[in-house]
């Protein structure tokens, strides 16, 4: 039983860390697709932070770009949208 548990722990512990490490990558991915569905336009996102220890939730150079055919390609270029919660 051992033989099969430690194998096992030490995956499942190499998974976590893992995730872990690329917490920021998976956030940004996220919400690029997110905004995308939401607003039908492509969506850049340069930086992602996600703390909920302290309670910070931000977006860094927000960019949505216009369909093929508009006269500007950016339509929006946001430098910031950070939020602070608490969650007590």
């Amino acid at each position: 039983m051992k033989k099969f548990l430690l194998p096992f722990f030490a995956v499942f512990l190499a998974c976590l860390i893992c995730l872990y490490a690329a917490r920021g990558w998976i956030s940004k991915v996220f919400f690029e697709t997110f905004i995308t569905a939401l607003t039908g336009f492509d969506t850049n996102i340069r930086g992602v932070t996600v703390d909920l220890g302290k309670g910070v939730f931000s977006l860094n150079h927000l960019t949505i770009l216009n369909p093929d055919g508009f006269e500007k390609r950016v339509f929006a270029d946001i430098p910031e949208i950070f939020i602070r919660f608490n969650l007590a």
